[in-house]
């Protein structure tokens, strides 16, 4: 059945937990289409971003406040942003799927003020200080880089020396991980796994495409010219997987263009459940973007600019880089197998061509992830 979008007002300046979702799920359709390239795998996290920049809201003067404000639809108040923040960052990890891990390295000569030590201390996410000699930009890489890895998660460098390096003195740079480790809640039977041809935007290439019969929310968006199919992680995570799949000849691109901010939040009520025959392919997504590049298109760049930070103790400053680092993984494994149905599909799902991937929270549907499939990356060179 085609899906109705109703789109109806919410105004940001609420605290409910319904208001903050949406307003992120707004900024994160915003953050994409910014961050989308069509010779390049995307895969962001816009609402880690958010929370990243929402820390430095609490320190900024009032240029900066009034940008942020309006890009990140943040509360005026802060003492309201700040709660609301550390709120959404426990409802985001509580399950322990997504892992979120956030450092921020200043110059190693200059005292940092006693607020925004204060601030760093009771964040959330917990922000990693190293004080570094920006000066040197191996050692600075270096520092990052075996931070991450300490931290055993799945993403081994976060930078390079030639993201650190600069003709001008840095300051304060951020850096984040973003990744997701989590099951379906029903796997795909890998006896059922194929080679297959992927009508990749660079070549036609095969690629290993699961396959499965579901009873899953599913919807077709005449609108967009778009399936859309729904799939649960497992129970325990508290997310699902929404697959938008463009009509075949249509242009990504054009469908990324076209989705309106309001896509994500309206979307829940379009979707119902269908037994719907599923062919996917098996991939891993790892990507470094830099946050001040997207925003530079979005016209908020001012903390990335003005020297409007309380962050040393002697004088103002500016955030002059951000890097964020996703990783996703989509394979066979389930936390239950999907034993063989008897019941026919009533609708096919066959992604064998650039489709759109967004990681929801299945309890309110809170973006944390999004990301494209549609450029063919050799395996041996993705890392």
């Amino acid at each position: 059945m085609p899906m109705t979008r109703h789109f109806s007002p919410h105004p940001d300046d609420s605290d409910s937990p319904v208001t903050l979702v949406r307003a992120c799920n707004r900024f994160s359709v915003r953050y994409f289409k910014n961050c989308f390239n069509p010779t390049e795998n995307v895969l962001c996290s816009p609402v880690v971003v958010r929370l990243g920049l929402a820390m430095f809201y609490q320190v900024s003067g009032t240029p900066i406040e009034e940008d942020l404000r309006t890009v990140l639809h943040l509360p005026s108040d802060k003492s309201t942003s700040n709660t609301q923040q550390v709120q959404l960052h426990d409802d985001l990890t509580s399950s322990g799927a997504l892992k979120i891990h956030t450092m921020i390295c200043t110059s190693e000569t200059r005292p940092l003020d006693a607020c925004f030590q204060d601030l760093l201390a009771n964040h959330a996410p917990a922000v990693v200080l190293e004080p570094v000699d920006f000066t040197d930009d191996v050692s600075t890489a270096r520092a990052v880089n075996g931070w991450i890895q300490s931290e055993r998660c799945e993403i081994d460098d976060l930078v390079t020396e030639g993201d650190v390096w600069s003709l001008e003195t840095l300051s304060v740079m951020m850096f984040n991980a973003v990744s997701l480790m989590t099951k379906w809640r029903l796997g795909f039977d890998p006896r059922l796994t194929e080679q297959k041809e992927f009508k990749f935007l660079n070549k036609v290439q095969k690629v290993s495409m699961m396959h499965g019969i579901f009873k899953a929310r599913y919807c077709y968006d005449l609108q967009m010219r778009c399936k859309v199919v729904e799939l649960p992680f497992e129970h325990s995570s508290n997310y699902n997987l929404l697959i938008i799949l463009p009509d075949d000849g249509q242009c990504l691109a054009d469908v990324v263009d076209a989705i309106p901010e309001e896509y994500l939040n309206t979307m829940i009520d379009c979707l119902t459940e269908h037994w719907v025959d599923v062919q996917i392919p098996r991939i891993t997504v790892a990507m470094k973007t830099s946050v001040e590049d997207v925003l530079s298109k979005q016209d908020c760049t001012g903390i990335f600019e003005l020297k409007d930070l309380k962050v040393f103790a002697d004088g103002k400053d500016q955030l002059d880089r951000f890097y964020q680092h996703c990783w996703f993984r989509m394979d066979e494994n389930g936390a239950q197998l999907n034993a063989p149905l008897p019941e026919s599909p009533q609708v096919t799902f066959t992604a064998d061509r650039p489709f759109l991937y967004v990681v929801r929270r299945a309890n309110d549907s809170a973006v944390v992830m999004i990301g494209d499939y549609s450029i063919y990356v050799d395996p041996d060179e993705q890392y």
